[in-house]
């Protein structure tokens, strides 16, 4: 360590700051490979598409999937609320049978009981 900070300390000599005249040649750039630009064809309307899929083919994707589970998720929650609403209409029928039910029922009134 110490030897290397002894190094770093000496001194050294200058450089010349004249530069000697040596005649190079300019390097030659390597040429340039150019791509060859495909000219785009004119726009035109009404093209045929490819047919990339037939339309009747079954298979099952990703896409699939997410529909049989959103399918399967609006069943159970039409089934949910038609319980539901089935179970109102239970109680309802009751209250309503208990309702004639006391109506039905003769209670003896203040007269009836003088007698």
């Amino acid at each position: 360590m110490a030897a290397t900070k002894a190094a770093a300390k000496k001194p050294t000599a200058k450089k010349s700051t004249a530069k000697a005249t040596v005649s190079k040649a300019p390097a030659k750039k390597a040429p340039v490979a150019r791509k060859a630009v495909a000219k785009k064809p004119e726009y035109q309307s009404f093209q045929l598409s490819e047919d990339c899929d037939d339309f009747m083919s079954v298979k099952f994707t990703r896409q699939t999937l997410y529909w049989v589970i959103l399918g399967v998720l609006s069943v159970a929650f039409a089934w949910y609320t038609i319980s539901i609403t089935q179970s109102i209409s239970d109680i309802y029928t009751q209250i309503d049978e208990i309702r004639m039910a006391d109506d039905d029922m003769v209670v003896p009134s203040v007269q009836d009981k003088a007698e």
